[in-house]
C-alpha cells in the first residue's frame, strides 16, 4: 500500500510549528539594539563631517604638492592661509575650505610666513619638511593630518 504525502504528515504529528510572537519580538529587540550599537560607530561617504571633508581636499593638495616635486625634480610646497581658511599648491588658485571653524598648522620655523599663514615643503626625493596640520568644523570634529618628514606620507586621524 501506498502513502501519500499527506497521508504521512498527518501520521508524522497534527500539528505544525512556527515561531511565537514572544519569540518575534525577542529576536527584533536583539536586533535594534545590535543597530543601536553598531549604526552610530558607521562611517558613511555622505555623512562625513566637515572637518573630514577639508582634511581630505588638504591631503589632496599636499599629495600635488609632493608629486609636483617628484616630477618637476624641484622643491613645491603647500601654502595654508588660516586665516581665509584657504591653500594653495605652488602658484596654483587657492581653494576655500567650508565649514571649518578653526585651522592650526604645526611646521618648521622656516616655513612660516605670517601669523596665520605657513607651509609645508616637499623635496625632489620625495620627503618633506614634515608636519600636522588640525582641522576642527563647527560641530567640533577633529581631524589631524601628519606628514612624515622622511617619506613625506600624509596620513589622516580623527
Amino acid at each position: 500500500m501506498r502513502i501519500s504525502g499527506t497521508e504521512n504528515r498527518r501520521k508524522i504529528g497534527k500539528r505544525i510549528h512556527g515561531f511565537t510572537l514572544l519569540e518575534l519580538l525577542v529576536v527584533l529587540a536583539i536586533a535594534a539594539l545590535i543597530a543601536s550599537i553598531t549604526l552610530p560607530n558607521l562611517r558613511l561617504p555622505g555623512f562625513a563631517s566637515d572637518a573630514a571633508k577639508a582634511a581630505r581636499q588638504i591631503a589632496s593638495g599636499l599629495a600635488d604638492a609632493r608629486q609636483a616635486a617628484i616630477f618637476a625634480n624641484r622643491e613645491s610646497r603647500l601654502i595654508l592661509d588660516m586665516e581665509n581658511m584657504t591653500f594653495s599648491v605652488g602658484p596654483g588658485a587657492a581653494v576655500k575650505l567650508t565649514g571649518i571653524q578653526k585651522l592650526t598648522l604645526l611646521t618648521a620655523e622656516r616655513e612660516i610666513m605670517a601669523e596665520n599663514r605657513g607651509a609645508i615643503r616637499f623635496f625632489p626625493d620625495g620627503s618633506a619638511g614634515g608636519g600636522e596640520i588640525f582641522v576642527q568644523d563647527s560641530t567640533g570634529a577633529k581631524v589631524t593630518l601628519r606628514i612624515n618628514w622622511l617619506t613625506g606620507k600624509i596620513s589622516l586621524d580623527g
